[in-house]
């Protein structure tokens, strides 16, 4: 394309993945020619799949129009509109951005139209009967709760002076209905390209394999080698029921003369956590401090100001600090304050920490709670006390969590839509929420905000 940037080809720093792609993509096939690009995270998904999409703008459909889906309009803006500025000549496009359009300019005369998108935006299919792409990427379907756009996504790829019709996807992998699509468009001759994290060159090692330390060995093969892994219908199946540091129960019971961490989901059905920070040792590469439940409580009447005082006089003094949903700061309706007040109102003066931002997001608390409970080194840090005191006889405590917790049978499997199962009268989602929104407080994956970053600017070098 000779836009000066490095070569996924070159001799110097080759991305076979991202070559082999580009080698497929671009393959001789009558028809839509479906090619996926299945890798760890940085392997170069977005790019490569950028590189196709400006190859086919550019040489092989000129002035058609092309389009970017990407899971929600947020993430094309900080995922494809940020390469594109970064990587693409000024001089080369316009873009309208109120009209998710950018006009590419070619040696063939009129301009290609590059329409981006977020598949969050369609609240129906039927704006997708009148569609003619020549070119389709499908950016991150992992993302996508149902089939339902990818199947409309099959019908608009028909642009009937199109020289090649290409439908392209990237995402990293995960067990759901986009595990089955895969393997479906496989049957009707797609091909599927896989890469690691370790063969983007542009990556650094260093960085790949401190995030491949803070995962367990299921979640590193899926996030850094790009495998599809069947993690059983268990969803915290890294939890083991035996005496640190060879499982997560520990000796260890409330300790007067330790401070301890308030976790709580909120609500009608709340869940509050006890949890107090003991010393390990470093022996077999565990970690020389592990967090042990030692008290929960589990709530149906919403009342957090009568749970609060419970706590104060269980355990004789106010928490260090307290981790709760943004939900903290919305008034409640026993009280009709906000529950912050509430706190402040009967004397805790500790932190309250509001799990909002980046941080709510479910996928990266997900990780960082399995991480929590074992890594792929057998490092834990996360335990529950063989003397848990559970200050009501329910069964959708943390223990419960651990061993009952599960994928749905039917439906989607996703780490991204942990289930709620409140309507099948299971209710394990509030205590599992206490335990996430602790997770990504106090043991977010280490470097994982410079991972991304590495990631987002390893893509598409400029020489």
């Amino acid at each position: 394309m000779k836009l000066g940037w490095l070569s996924p080809f070159g001799p110097s720093k080759v991305n076979p993945a991202q070559a082999s792609f580009l080698k497929a993509a671009f393959r001789p096939q009558n028809g839509v020619c479906v090619t996926h690009l299945r890798g760890g995270r940085g392997v170069g998904k977005t790019s490569g799949m950028m590189l196709a999409l400006l190859e086919s703008a550019l040489n092989v459909n000129p002035g058609l129009p092309h389009c970017w889906s990407g899971p929600t309009y947020d993430s094309v803006r900080k995922s494809f509109l940020q390469k594109w500025y970064e990587n693409v000549p000024k001089d080369l496009y316009t873009i309208i951005e109120g009209k998710h359009v950018i006009y590419l300019k070619n040696a063939h005369g009129e301009p290609t139209p590059i329409y981006f998108e977020g598949r969050n935006s369609r609240s129906n299919y039927e704006g997708a009967r009148s569609e003619e792409w020549a070119c389709l990427c499908y950016d991150e379907p992992r993302q996508d709760r149902t089939s339902a756009l990818w199947l409309s996504a099959f019908p608009t790829v028909r642009h009937p002076r199109a020289k090649k019709l290409l439908l392209l996807t990237g995402s990293t992998p995960i067990m759901s209905w986009w595990s089955g699509a895969v393997q479906n468009t496989i049957d009707r001759g797609a091909v599927e390209v896989v890469g690691s994290s370790y063969d983007n060159p542009h990556l650094d090692r260093e960085g790949v394999e401190q995030f491949e330390a803070q995962l367990d060995k299921n979640l590193a093969a899926q996030e850094v080698w790009g495998q599809w892994v069947t993690l059983g219908n268990q969803i915290w199946d890294g939890f083991v029921d035996e005496d640190w540091p060879l499982g997560n129960r520990h000796p260890h019971r409330y300790d007067p003369s330790l401070p301890y961490i308030v976790a709580a989901d909120l609500g009608v059905w709340g869940a509050w956590l006890i949890i107090q920070t003991v010393r390990g040792y470093g022996a077999m590469g565990n970690s020389p401090w592990v967090d042990v439940v030692v008290g929960e409580y589990t709530t149906k009447d919403g009342n957090s100001e009568a749970i609060a005082r419970r706590i104060f006089a269980d355990y004789g003094k106010q928490p260090s600090k307290v981790i709760t949903g943004s939900d903290v700061n919305t008034r409640e309706i026993v009280t009709g304050h906000t529950t912050r007040r509430v706190l402040q109102g009967i004397g805790w003066t500790c932190p309250i920490i509001a799990v909002d931002g980046p941080r709510a997001d479910k996928d990266l608390q997900y990780n960082s709670a399995r991480h929590c409970l074992t890594t792929i080194n057998g490092q834990r840090t996360f335990c529950i006390s063989k003397h848990l005191v559970s200050h009501e006889r329910t069964d959708r405590g943390i223990l419960d969590v651990m061993f009952r917790d599960a994928w749905p049978d039917k439906g989607s499997r996703q780490g991204s839509f942990l289930p709620k199962d409140k309507g099948t009268g299971l209710g394990l989602e509030d205590s599992r929420d206490a335990f996430l929104y602790y997770a990504i407080v106090q043991h977010p994956l280490k470097g994982y905000e410079d991972f991304q970053r590495d990631v987002r600017n390893a893509g598409i070098r400029r020489i």
